[in-house]
């Protein structure tokens, strides 16, 4: 694992691009920040996981396990993202926001869930790793109950979460009150922007 630092945007794709090329066997000259992953280089689902999984390694950091249209169908509920697997008008803005690598115009009312995966290149893994570092850093100021400024880190293994809400990132107790506060979600800014914008 590379130490805990910041990176700049350049090391983080080259690093993307040397495991996606451990992956699928090519080498990391071949594959453009911007090539579909799917369509130009070939990955399938479980290459995506692979992927993900040597990515965590890599950075240190903790990344989602469902795809972005599971992730949101889940948050906001069936219906929102899309109608009968067809994207709608309130999933284009979405999926806008989720990939702003993206050429807007590739993104479309009607276009099929299942063509999401063809979005994905190197530049979306860029976001997801920029976003996962961002997470993995947090570290709340002040107790958001008693207002306490001692605060030290959990050791989320040992403690119990809902099902399917384990947190991707540090999880923080107040000294004064025993409150624990949570990372922000993988996807809050997203969700946020398209609130404000609906």
């Amino acid at each position: 694992m590379l130490e805990a630092r910041s990176y700049s945007d350049a090391e983080i794709l080259e690093e993307i691009k040397e495991i996606i090329g451990k992956v699928v066997l090519m080498s990391p000259d071949e594959i453009s920040d911007d090539a579909s992953l799917v369509d130009d280089i070939g990955m399938e689902s479980i290459d995506f996981l692979d992927v993900a999984f040597r990515l965590e390694e890599t950075f240190g950091i903790s990344l989602p396990r469902q795809d972005f249209v599971q992730r949101f169908v889940d948050r906001l509920g069936p219906g929102v993202l899309s109608t009968e697997g067809k994207i709608s008008p309130q999933g284009v803005k979405l999926l806008r926001l989720g990939f702003p690598e993206v050429d807007p115009a590739r993104i479309h009312e009607g276009m099929n869930e299942g063509e999401v995966f063809f979005l994905v290149s190197a530049k979306t893994y860029l976001n997801l790793v920029k976003r996962g570092l961002e997470i993995a850093r947090w570290k709340p100021q002040q107790c958001d109950k008693c207002q306490g400024t001692d605060l030290s880190e959990a050791e989320k293994e040992k403690l119990e979460f809902p099902e399917g809400s384990f947190p991707l990132g540090p999880v923080f107790v107040c000294a004064a009150c025993n409150n624990m506060m949570l990372p922000p979600e993988f996807d809050q800014n997203i969700l946020d922007q398209f609130m404000t914008e609906s």
